[in-house]
């Protein structure tokens, strides 16, 4: 027997399908800030909130993820390992390594603090189950805030908890 699809519908505007029987771990990406743009440091922060129907534990092994913004990818980065209780959301952060040749490029040289960026964050976590290990692919765009590159700020999903490893 061929087991259910469930299409995840996400907050910033994506689908993506997940081979796990419904209820399914829910991935929202919630914020997207550029927090260092200059020649000895360029980063941005990503936040995903994680949402955990199941009765027990979810654990996220690891997550590597690319920053595409017009088509060009433009940073890397990675999620440590998390856990997400029981009937629970958490906020997962990933820090991205910029390469800000490359952003600017993709930008056509056109940067101002302040815009509003249209990129998308690509890549997959890795999910311990009740049912097993499972790979979910994500296709995350959103709007990249430009904000942080003088500010530092970023943005914890609501009811997401605080992000700490614990």
């Amino acid at each position: 027997m061929i087991g259910a699809l469930v299409c995840l519908r996400l907050l910033a505007g994506a689908t993506i399908l997940a081979a796990e029987t419904s209820p399914s771990v829910g991935v929202e990406l919630t914020s997207l800030e550029l927090t260092a743009l200059s020649e000895k440091r360029s980063e941005a922060r990503a936040v995903l909130k994680v949402s955990n129907p199941f009765p027990s534990p979810v654990r996220l092994t690891a997550g590597r993820f690319v920053l595409l913004v017009n088509g060009h990818e433009v940073g890397q980065g990675s999620s440590p390992p998390r856990t997400v209780r029981a009937h629970k959301l958490r906020g997962v952060e990933i820090p991205i390594r910029i390469d800000r040749k490359g952003l600017l490029a993709a930008l056509g040289g056109q940067f101002d603090a302040g815009m509003q960026i249209d990129a998308e964050l690509s890549g997959e976590i890795l999910l311990r189950l009740p049912s097993g290990d499972r790979s979910m692919p994500l296709r995350l765009p959103g709007r990249m805030g430009t904000d942080g590159a003088r500010s530092g700020v970023f943005t914890i999903p609501p009811g997401g908890g605080g992000l700490s490893p614990r």
